[in-house]
């Protein structure tokens, strides 16, 4: 009954489309196997991965019937490994129940389609590629390119920064006419500028989620690697498990930022309806600008400034040995108060000197 129901809504939605272009179905239905059989004539191809039809299989035939629709998944050859769509919990099963449908009149427009087992989306389902071509008459619009913003963070890496450095050098010194005019000297220092950052340091991309961090991305990487062990055909239970576990880490870990990252959110709204302008714009400086090192200088005794790292960790190197064996800058520095006068130890006067 809910197959039916299904099978109906579907057939409403397509009458709905009248006016889509190109009408294309993609989806799963449980034990839904379309075989090999030739009686369903152009609505199935011949390479199929099974050779039987089962009871979903023909309601999704006579749905893409109904609709002079065709199932272009069984329509190319393909190795059976890139045909299943499916992998059963005990690792050994595949079944193909995922496939894309299209209207007949643009079954040819389906170039191939195939199954990719790479990406790892966290399901026992493979992810199914079609290779279309459209035939759209596209208006001609004049490109609008967007300015990027550059990754100048990147420049707190000094390899970045000498890589940087050098470039530009070279690009301001590779000319061999001098310009002029002061027009013509800022245009060529700034194609220079934009040249070296564009190829060293590169744009910055957008982040939808500011609680993705380096952690974040350490983690995804080590459960890939685990899910491209587990296609291997030398797979074994444990690196199954492995994996499992890993997803599960990788789960939580993002449960755990992005409900930070909430309740965060929820202590900004909480200042804001309580008036609270100091504490709401100490904590927003401190998200948005993030952690500041303090300032790298130091003076010596004579006064001169030291901007050295090397030189300042020196610096304060000979500083605290001297300070803490109470040298003789410390000990003129810090000497010891004179002590207080006890009055109760002075003579008091006689009553008769008082007369």
């Amino acid at each position: 009954m809910a197959l039916y129901c299904v099978a109906l809504f579907l057939g409403s939605v397509m009458r709905g489309m009248v006016r889509v272009r190109v009408p294309l179905c993609a989806g799963t239905l449980v034990l839904r196997k379309v075989g090999k059989e030739g009686v369903f004539g152009p609505t199935v191809g011949k390479f199929s991965l099974h050779n039987e039809t089962s009871p979903n299989g023909l309601r999704l035939i006579d749905f893409a019937g109904a609709q002079n629709m065709v199932i272009s998944s069984t329509r190319f050859m393909h190795k059976k490994i890139n045909q299943a769509t499916w992998l059963s919990p005990d690792r050994n099963t595949r079944n193909q129940i995922d496939y894309v449908v299209i209207d007949g009149r643009h079954a040819s427009s389906v170039l191939g389609e195939r199954t990719i087992r790479g990406p790892d989306i966290d399901s026992d389902h493979y992810l199914v590629a079609a290779k279309i071509r459209t035939r759209l008459n596209a208006a001609k619009t004049k490109e609008q390119k967007t300015q990027g913003k550059l990754d100048v963070e990147k420049l707190q890496s000094q390899q970045t920064a000498n890589d940087f450095a050098t470039r530009l050098s070279h690009l301001l010194s590779e000319s061999t006419t001098h310009p002029a005019g002061i027009q013509e000297q800022w245009e060529h220092i700034s194609k220079a500028l934009r040249t070296a950052a564009e190829e060293k340091i590169g744009y910055r991309r957008p982040r939808k989620n500011i609680w993705y961090d380096a952690e974040c991305r350490v983690v995804p990487e080590t459960k890939d690697a685990a899910y491209r062990a587990t296609l291997k055909a030398s797979a074994t239970r444990g690196m199954c498990e492995r994996y499992r576990e890993l997803k599960k880490e990788a789960r939580r870990l993002f449960r755990k930022k992005a409900e930070a990252e909430g309740r965060k959110c929820e202590e900004l709204e909480l200042l804001a309806t309580r008036n609270n302008a100091r504490k709401f714009y100490q904590k927003i400086r401190r998200q948005t600008e993030g952690f500041k090192n303090g300032a790298n200088s130091c003076r010596k005794e004579n006064g001169d400034l030291v901007t050295d790292v090397q030189r300042v960790v020196k610096l304060w190197r000979q500083h605290f040995p001297a300070l803490l064996q109470g040298g003789s800058n410390s000990s003129r520095r810090y000497e010891e108060p004179d002590p207080a006068i006890d009055d109760d130890t002075s003579p008091r006067p006689i009553m008769t000197k008082l007369e």
